[in-house]
Formats: structure tokens, sequence, C-alpha cells
């Protein structure tokens, strides 16, 4: 029987066909998969794609299988949320972004103590396409999610709406101002997430760039605030960030607001269309209770 993380691999790729592209929404180095997708070649005696200065494409053989492994994984998590449900129907296993209002992770967990204290929470941080993994695979109920999210089988219901700052190093020019436009930061190199993190949240704030005059020019990649944050005080040019990561700073980091119309990152719910569990559907009519959340939206996804 084959693992369906392997089945996985397969449907993935057999959806890209792009070992590259597979590889990244896999999160797995592209060798690895590469060298799996040829052992279960080797195993099956058979070749499920073809592979020519053309491009890629499935066999015959190749159609069929990955139509079998969409059948099986999607077997197997009707399975696993059938087994959880029996297990505990009061068991709620919570996934959230890193990169989630801290308030707001707060807020969620005081807000079930009081409204479903009979509930065992688990909180489980993962980045968002990872969430969405995990969440379509049945090993968590819901997920706290940066949008946007693009998935035909997953619910998104918003939450909050954060408008970003600009943290720039104490001693550039613009720190004299009490405001930033977007344009103003044409010559500055960026503190970025890396796009692979959330490619959907990356290119929206690129279009919101667009539209204000700006080309971001990437610096420097990071994935936490601190590394961000400590490469700005050292003048390696400028970074985006919610005034709820504020704690983060560092000496020689000041913070601005966006002129106009800034930028902003919203975070929802997610949970998958079908299958819903009672336990999510009283997650979910708890957190119609929650009130606005302080702080303000990013660096990554």
């Amino acid at each position: 029987m084959f693992r369906s993380r392997l089945l996985r691999y397969v449907v993935a790729f057999a959806e890209e066909l792009h070992f590259t592209r597979a590889a990244e929404r896999l999160h797995v180095a592209q060798p690895s998969l590469s060298q799996q997708i040829l052992d279960l070649e080797e195993e099956l005696e058979t070749k499920l794609f073809n592979r020519n200065k053309r491009g890629i494409s499935l066999t015959e053989a190749g159609v069929l299988f990955v139509e079998m492994a969409r059948k099986s994984l999607e077997y197997g998590k009707q399975a696993r949320i059938a087994v959880r449900s029996v297990r505990s129907s009061t068991h709620l296993q919570i996934g959230y972004s890193p990169y989630v209002n801290p308030e707001l992770i707060l807020a969620v967990r005081s807000l079930l103590e009081a409204t479903l204290p009979k509930f065992t929470l688990e909180l489980k941080s993962y980045f968002t396409r990872r969430q969405i993994a995990k969440l379509q695979d049945g090993k968590i109920d819901a997920a706290l999610v940066i949008l946007l999210v693009i998935d035909s089988g997953v619910v998104v219901e918003p939450l909050l709406s954060e408008s970003l700052l600009v943290a720039l190093p104490d001693g550039h020019r613009l720190a004299r101002h009490r405001s930033v436009a977007l344009s103003d930061l044409r010559d500055i190199p960026v503190v970025s997430f890396p796009q692979k993190l959330h490619p959907e949240v990356y290119q929206q704030l690129l279009d919101g760039c667009a539209r204000a005059g700006l080309t971001p020019k990437i610096g420097h990649e990071v994935t936490t605030f601190p590394e961000a944050l400590a490469l700005v005080a050292q003048g390696k040019g400028y970074t985006f960030i919610r005034k709820c990561f504020t704690p983060f700073f560092c000496p020689g980091v000041v913070l601005r607001p966006v002129k106009g119309n800034p930028l902003t990152l919203e975070t929802g719910v997610a949970y998958l269309k079908r299958g819903r569990s009672p336990q999510v559907d009283a997650f979910l009519s708890s957190l119609k209770r929650l009130g606005n959340v302080d702080g303000g939206g990013v660096l990554a996804a």
C-alpha cells in the first residue's frame, strides 16, 4: 500500500507538471520529490510521466494512477475526520499562522474558554499554505490564516483587517517625516518574506505597491520579524510591519504610517466546505462574538 504522502506527491506533480512548482507547493526539496517519483515508477515497473524536450505529461497509466490516488486521498481524509469526530466531540485542533496578530490568538483562546468551557483547545502553528494542506487532510479542524487563500474546497471568512506601516532606519531621511508615501521608497531595498511562503499575499502586496508607483527592490528575504527589524536597524532597507508586532522593535528603527491608501493585511478563519463537524460549527458560532482586536498587519504569511 502506498503512503498518503507519496500519493499527494504524485497528485501535486500531475497538477503542476513542473518539479520546482510541485516541490514548493509540497514544501519539500525538489531532488527528493524527483527521486520519489522515479522510485515509484520503478516499483510499478511503469512510467507515469512522459519527460522530453517538449515538457512533462501524464502517460495513460499515469492518468489512471492519479485518478485513483485522488480518490484514495479523499477517502483517507474523510476517514480521519470521522474517526476524530468519534474520538472526541469536544476536542478542537486549530491551526494558526505565526504571522497572525498575537492579540487575536489570545482573544480566540479566551473566547473559547468563556463560551465553550467543555472544549479542549489545541493550537498548532504552521505557515498558511501548510495549514490549508493540514485542513484538507483532516489533521486540523479550522485555521486562522493570512489572506488571500485560493482553494475551492476551503471556505474563508475574514476576521481582521490591519494596515501596514513602514519600518525605517532611524537615520534615514524619510524617518524625519510623519508619514511616508510608498513611491518615496522606490530607491530603498525592502526586507521581505520569501514568495514561496505565501505567493498570493506576496503578489497582493506587489500589486498594492504598483498601484502607488512603487516596484519594490528585494534586498533581503527573512521569515521572522526580529530578523527583518535587525536588518532595518543596520540600514539594510525598510520593511512593512503591523502595529501588533512593535514589541519586536529594536533600537535604530522607526515606524511610519503610509500616506493615502495604505496597504492592508487580512486575517480570516478557514474551514472545509464539506464534512464540517459539530465542534467546528460551535467554534465558528463562538467567533461571531469576537469583537475588534487592537493591533494592526505583515511581514509574511
